[in-house]
């Protein structure tokens, strides 16, 4: 199921993000997203809307919701998109910010943890957008930009020395928050989706996101492998 659900994201995303250049791959890409799209539904999507993570005590969270989402518009399914959307807003959208919260949990009847999670919001901001211009839905591109702006304002810090950043969530990851400093997630930098979004997010701004999360990419290598950590502080810059 991991594979699965690893591979139809993969897929999603060079789907998404596809160019010129890989019209090729984007083409495989599709292939293969049609023979596990009914699959993915099958196992992971409810018919409300709610993807379900079978690894992690079925619980759902944002990001699970925009990924799939994302791939509804690949495959053309306006119906699914509608209920993923409609789930995700009417379940996770419980933050008086217009963010989402990161996670419900069956076993706790509800949102378990009413915190962010900044890299679920860019996703589904991403995929409202992609709806919205691959169907023509000014509804979808309204819910992006408020989602966008939202992101920006709540979720994003300057930093010294790297400029404007990605906080992995509103509460408990800034330097006032730490001892350690403010701390990042690389991970959360969903960097076609900051591209897709620059109309939204602003040029400027998006650039300069996607500079500082490739800037701290390879200032925080290190080791054996010359690989990034996961989760960093920036106490001592």
């Amino acid at each position: 199921m991991r594979k699965l659900v690893s591979g139809l994201a993969m897929l999603g995303c060079l789907w998404a993000a596809s160019g010129p250049s890989l019209a090729m791959n984007a083409a495989e890409a599709r292939q293969h997203l049609e023979q596990l799209w009914p699959s993915y539904q099958e196992r992971f999507i409810t018919q409300d809307g709610r993807v379900i993570d079978t690894a992690n005590g079925s619980i759902s969270h944002s990001e699970g919701q925009g990924y799939a989402m994302l791939l509804a518009v690949a495959m053309d399914e306006p119906e699914v998109f509608d209920q993923i959307w409609g789930w995700t807003r009417q379940t996770l959208g419980v933050r008086q910010d217009e963010l989402f919260a990161w996670v419900y949990d069956p076993q706790a009847g509800g949102v378990r943890d009413a915190n962010n999670a900044t890299d679920g919001d860019l996703l589904i901001a991403w995929a409202l957008w992609r709806a919205g211009e691959h169907w023509d839905s000014p509804a979808y591109r309204h819910a992006a930009r408020t989602l966008s702006a939202a992101i920006l304002t709540h979720a994003t810090v300057e930093a010294p020395t790297y400029g404007r950043m990605i906080l992995p969530g509103v509460e408990g990851f800034s330097a006032a928050e730490r001892a350690d400093g403010a701390v990042f997630n690389l991970s959360y930098w969903v960097f076609p989706a900051l591209r897709d979004l620059s109309p939204l997010l602003g040029p400027t701004t998006a650039d300069a996101l996607e500079g500082s999360g490739l800037v701290l990419l390879d200032k925080a290598r290190f080791g054996e492998h010359n690989l990034p950590p996961d989760w960093l502080a920036l106490a001592e810059g």
